[in-house]
């Protein structure tokens, strides 16, 4: 009797993912970016609705 073994190792075992390291100074100011950039998004937005009669 012959048994087969799958020695493929990597098959069974989750590989290691290596993650970005962010730090905080810098997620902070990407943050401070995206809202400002939401904000002034949101003001354009308004500007269009006022600018067809349309409540903002």
């Amino acid at each position: 009797m012959v048994i087969a073994l799958n020695h493929n190792i990597p098959r069974y075992v989750k590989p290691v993912i290596e993650e970005e390291t962010i730090i905080v100074k810098e997620a902070i100011k990407k943050l401070k970016e995206s809202l400002k950039a939401a904000y002034a998004t949101e003001d354009r937005l308004k500007g269009l609705l006022k600018k067809k009669g349309l409540p903002a």
